[in-house]
């Protein structure tokens, strides 16, 4: 079992759970207690989004075809990365599925900017970096098969598909659904103050 089908397990069953705790209490206990909770549930991605807020809108730009504007987020969340590391240990506040790791995630973000802009080279660079920092990290392997596809080199887009595939990415519709939920999330933390 890959660390990815993993995570995915994990998390399922934990937020299933929490929905079922959540409705349990909401009949057991009053409308203030139900909000209370709610709110303390919120606060983790609060504060995430708070030191995180070019993380985030790298990502966000990047969901809205706005590669340049990315790149410049994304590489400055990445500096202030390098200088204080002690952030990554933030990814514990959230659902990471594929990673742990919010630097390879960075890295990985900026191939996409560049292999958007038709920079393949430098998108490569990226996502070699980002599998050099978490070798089990899927998406850059799945993003280096689109990088080679494109550049007519089937037989290495096969094989990082082949490799995405058995790291636990196979772009289905769990894989979408995941997709869609970050760039909601990168939306609601970049569109709320802070």
């Amino acid at each position: 079992m890959s660390r990815t089908l993993l995570y995915k397990t994990l998390y399922t069953v934990l937020i299933l759970t929490l929905v079922l705790i959540f409705l349990v209490f909401k009949h057991t206990i009053n409308t203030q207690n139900t909000l209370i909770m709610a709110i303390c549930f919120l606060i983790p991605g609060r504060v995430q989004g708070y030191f995180w807020r070019d993380f985030f809108k790298g990502r966000y730009l990047l969901d809205n075809d706005l590669p340049d504007e990315s790149i410049t987020h994304s590489t400055s969340f990445l500096d202030t990365l390098r200088k204080s590391p002690e952030l990554k240990i933030l990814i514990w506040l959230s659902f990471s599925i594929y990673t742990r790791d919010v630097e390879a995630m960075t890295l990985n973000n900026l191939g996409a900017a560049y292999l958007f802009k038709k920079d393949f080279k430098k998108a490569e660079e990226y996502f070699y970096a980002a599998i050099a920092l978490d070798k089990e990290y899927p998406i850059p392997y799945f993003n280096l098969s689109l990088s080679k596809k494109v550049n007519d080199n089937s037989k290495e887009s096969e094989e990082y598909l082949a490799e995405a595939r058995k790291k636990g990415y196979s772009c289905s519709n769990y894989d979408k659904l995941i997709s869609k939920l970050q760039t909601s999330l990168a939306a609601l933390e970049t569109c709320s103050p802070n």
